[in-house]
């Protein structure tokens, strides 16, 4: 599973929660994987657990967390009604320092690691320093690429049109080559004899230009999966 497949199965998971708390909660996982890097998120995912339990974890503590503030809720009413003036006022400070820590403990995702922290000042200009000195490399690299990719497919259609045109041509030449060896065949049947043999010669060798073609059209959808897969290779958000 990698990162795409778990984030969709994590969101279906949360479609029954209110849509601001799964946007939270999605959002938090995709900043993980992002800090953590397109190499690590076989590790990321192992930490993390499986979509269910990590669903199962964000569900349990949004569902403690509406649980405590309806409990303090109605704590609060109920020692309102029955206190004095100045107990009351106690009572309320009590409250909500009770409802502040329960919201500070529950209102974090479950099964959230801690986030790592920010780079440095120093490596964030390093990096821009190094993207900004090996750019023409980098521009070099992706025309070379380019080039390749728009070599390889000139050739493959190419030899397309090629090995089809001469199909075609061997053809031609193998009827015209039959009827004419039919027509000669009362005046001069050694004539006709070459005639004949020479046609079948052409429509062997269009058989085989045939099945070139084929095979070169069996190519067009390999070199177009090659193409996308070394697209998202080089320009796959990390």
């Amino acid at each position: 599973m990698n990162r795409f497949e778990y984030m969709r199965r994590l969101e279906a998971l949360l479609s029954d929660i209110s849509p601001s708390e799964k946007e939270e909660a999605l959002t938090y996982y995709n900043d993980y994987f992002n800090d953590a890097g397109q190499e690590n998120e076989q590790q990321v995912i192992k930490e993390l657990g499986s979509p269910e339990q990590v669903a199962a974890g964000v569900k349990e503590g949004l569902g403690l967390q509406t649980y405590e503030r309806e409990q303090d809720s109605l704590e609060g009413e109920k020692s309102q009604n029955q206190s004095a003036p100045g107990e009351r006022d106690r009572d309320a400070g009590v409250q909500n320092t009770r409802s502040q820590n329960a919201f500070s403990q529950n209102n974090q995702i479950p099964s959230q690691p801690q986030q790592k922290q920010s780079k440095p000042a120093w490596l964030i200009t390093l990096i821009v320093i190094g993207l900004i000195l090996a750019s023409p490399l980098i521009l070099a690299l992706i025309c070379v690429v380019f080039a390749v990719i728009i070599s390889v497919f000139s050739l493959i259609f190419g030899l397309l049109i090629g090995f089809g045109a001469a199909a075609v041509s061997l053809y031609v030449t193998a009827f015209v080559c039959a009827v004419l060896g039919f027509v000669v065949l009362p005046v001069n049947a050694l004539v006709s004899g070459a005639l004949l043999g020479s046609g079948c010669l052409c429509a062997a060798a269009g058989i085989l230009c045939m099945i070139l073609t084929v095979l070169v059209a069996m190519t067009v959808p390999a070199a177009c999966r090659g193409t996308a897969w070394l697209w998202r290779k080089m320009f796959r958000k990390a």
